[in-house]
């Protein structure tokens, strides 16, 4: 080798050696950014938490609101003591006319988190968060989790993804925080497809219009999808956390794509309804509790409760998957044991919400059935009070493992509608659901439409017999409960409504979203 190769080949590796170093540089630096922001954030939402605990921690908060968000300065007077009951319900349609009038901070100022609401009837909403309120509801969820699990507690590790939270919008960015609670252990959004999302492409092309995605905003492209399914086989989080569809959809990736098989220790489910066949889907396929967290973009972590554990573990099953999947030997022994056997009351509240009940009759209370009533006391940046969910529910109150008195939603229909309506009569749901179950059809959706129009939506790779059958056996119900009431079928069409998440049955005309 001459002096001038061997002069050029030690330039290249110095070149190669010096650009790695930078890139480790910025990435140390990155971190440490992040490090700093994390550790800034939970100990504002400890602060905060523990203003909350005083005397007059609700006080200082709604003082806060009413001093500084337009919309309370003008709507709440000003006095010496002010309760929750002095504010007005707000609902979607005031957020949605006047987002600005209920921001308490300047945003030129202060450090604020977008966070967006799909809205499962209706559109957009962009509500925003401080330092807070958004790192303190994530580390808030690991902290419980924890607490509930305390073999959980082992896998927090140092600079190791301790959760993915699943997104997928591609305006969310992939990032990552620390968790300073949880041994800085991070937290991570990834983002992923998911059956809505096979749908927009659908949508384009059944409409003639050829398929760009850069024309489809929000909708992640099946290479980044895949590439996250890969990281997720090759590099499971302890935590996985998502909506059950987004959920839903990982499993159906992780059967497809072979390689390692996606191994987390524990699964949440956040933000729609987990229905129950599909918790038990989920548990099969991962081998892992499922929790469910009740959180909204405009309310934040609502809720989180334990498994379900009154129903018995039956591990995964392997009869979906090649013999290519590493071994499950990895895991530790998930069977509950005689402790666990306990049927979990609910969902218990999280300390910074308050929560009441608007009842039928425009009675409002701590306790009882009707749309739910949310306070977050934390976000004070867009203090969203006495708002209005627009779901239904039942909330009791309850005693906790440490003693302490709290509520507890003991049931979450959410905004599945219990029947559908023709004038005075009436369908309920539960009637067209045990067709759709006799027939072992679990990906279905009935709507009804704000002019009594119904749509029967469903996934089916049966014979056209049996698509015909159930077709018919709906129509029958339909006609004699409702009389001559219009009813569209769609077969292997899209089953989410636009811009929200997945629910089985809808009733627009009774929809409480307002």
């Amino acid at each position: 080798m001459s002096f001038e190769s061997s002069a050029n080949k030690a330039t290249g590796t110095s070149l190669a050696k010096s650009i790695r170093f930078a890139h480790w540089s910025s990435a140390r630096a990155e971190m440490a950014d992040v490090l700093q922001a994390s550790i800034q954030g939970y100990k504002a939402f400890r602060s905060r938490l523990d203003t909350l605990h005083t005397p007059r921690g609700l006080e200082v908060f709604l003082s806060h609101a009413q001093q500084n968000a337009p919309f309370y300065r003008d709507s709440v007077a000003s006095r010496k003591e002010l309760s929750l009951t002095d504010f007005p319900l707000t609902n979607r349609d005031l957020l949605h006319d006047h987002p600005l009038r209920f921001l308490a901070v300047d945003p030129k100022r202060e450090w604020l988190h977008p966070l967006c609401s799909s809205g499962t009837t209706k559109g957009w909403l962009t509500i925003y968060c401080d330092r807070a309120s958004w790192y303190g509801q994530s580390t808030w969820t690991m902290d419980a989790l924890a607490a509930m699990d305390p073999s959980l507690e082992r896998q927090f590790q140092r600079n190791k993804v301790a959760c993915v939270n699943l997104v997928t919008s591609v305006d969310s960015r992939n990032t990552k925080f620390y968790l300073p609670a949880r041994n800085l252990a991070l937290y991570e959004t990834l983002r992923v497809a998911t059956q809505s999302t096979f749908d927009a492409k659908y949508d384009y092309l059944s409409s003639g219009r050829d398929w760009h995605h850069e024309e489809a905003p929000g909708v992640v492209t099946p290479e980044e999808h895949r590439a996250a399914i890969l990281r997720l086989q090759s590099d499971p989080p302890p935590i996985l956390l998502g909506r059950p569809g987004f959920l839903r959809s990982v499993m159906k990736s992780d059967r497809e794509f072979t390689g390692a098989r996606i191994q987390p220790r524990a699964l949440v489910s956040s933000g729609g309804v987990l229905y129950e066949d599909h918790r038990a889907e989920l548990e099969d396929w991962f081998g892992c509790p499922v929790y469910n967290q009740y959180a909204l973009a405009e309310a934040g972590v609502v809720a989180l409760g334990r498994p379900n554990t009154g129903r018995p573990n039956t591990g995964r099953s392997n009869t979906q998957r090649p013999n290519t999947q590493r071994p499950n030997t990895q895991r530790p022994n998930t069977k509950r044991t005689g402790t666990e056997q306990t049927a979990s009351p609910g969902l218990w509240v999280t300390p910074f919400v308050r929560l009441s009940v608007l009842k039928p009759d425009g009675f409002e209370s701590d306790i009882g059935t009707g749309e739910l009533i949310a306070t977050n006391l934390l976000n004070q940046a867009m203090p969203l009070i006495r708002y209005r969910t627009g779901d239904q529910a039942t909330v009791e109150y309850a005693t906790d493992s440490e003693g302490q008195t709290r509520q507890v939603i003991t049931a979450l229909p959410g905004r599945t509608a219990s029947e559908f309506t023709a004038g005075a009569r009436t369908l309920a749901a539960d009637e067209l659901a045990s067709i759709f179950h006799r027939y072992n059809i679990p990906e279905h959706q009935i709507i009804q439409w704000d002019n009594g129009a119904m749509e029967a939506r469903w996934r089916c790779t049966e014979a056209r017999s049996t698509q015909e059958s159930v077709e018919r056996e709906l129509r029958e119900v339909v006609h004699e409960r409702l009389g001559q009431q219009e009813l569209t079928v769609r077969i292997n069409e899209p089953l989410h409504m636009p811009r929200g998440k997945f629910c089985r049955y809808i009733n627009l005309q009774t929809a409480r979203c307002e």
